[in-house]
């Protein structure tokens, strides 16, 4: 029963149990300071070796070669979309020099041509000859043409002059293409 009077025990072994749990407080405290302490240097070590400001020096190098190349890039850009719209263009624009030749080799060679226009579905022709049988035979051609359905579907003949100062036939025809 004295021992269960005696009070100060008790607090002796509460304060030697309170002083372990603070020494080892401190301690962990000590231990965490130095880590802290360790890490933050090696962070900073590791920051000054690293290659991220030869990697920004090098991304702004390159922004800046970039934006003098880009006028260059644009202009290069539009000359190649304009070839590609000119080769559309192109594409669907009808074959004037397969009819033209076709047209052509139907004229005899003592026959020129003052005008010669060509469309997507007429072509008109004004020719003029010092030979009347020369004009016959461009016209023989051309009408051989529309009867083997090569080029064109109907001619007109427009007119036929003579020229008596000058003793020249002109020839104006106008013809529906197929």
């Amino acid at each position: 029963m004295s021992e269960g009077i005696n009070l100060l025990l008790d607090k002796n072994k509460n304060a030697h149990k309170n002083k372990e749990i603070i020494k080892a407080l401190r301690i962990t405290s000590v231990i965490s300071l130095f880590l802290v302490a360790f890490f933050s240097i090696l962070v900073f070590l590791l920051k000054l070796q690293s290659p991220l400001t030869n990697l920004q020096n090098e991304e702004q190098d390159t922004l800046s070669k970039i934006s003098v190349l880009h006028p260059k890039a644009a202009r290069l850009f539009l000359a190649s979309d304009r070839i590609k719209n000119i080769s559309e263009i192109i594409s669907r624009r009808p074959d004037f020099e397969k009819r033209i030749a076709i047209i052509l080799k139907a004229i005899p060679n003592d026959v020129s041509l003052s005008t010669f226009n060509i469309d997507n579905k007429n072509v008109s022709i004004v020719a003029t000859s010092s030979s009347l049988s020369s004009i016959g035979q461009m016209l023989d051609n051309l009408v051989a043409m529309v009867g083997s359905k090569e080029l064109f579907n109907k001619i007109n003949l427009q007119g036929l002059t003579v020229d008596g100062a000058n003793g020249s036939y002109r020839i104006s025809i106008e013809a529906i293409l197929l």
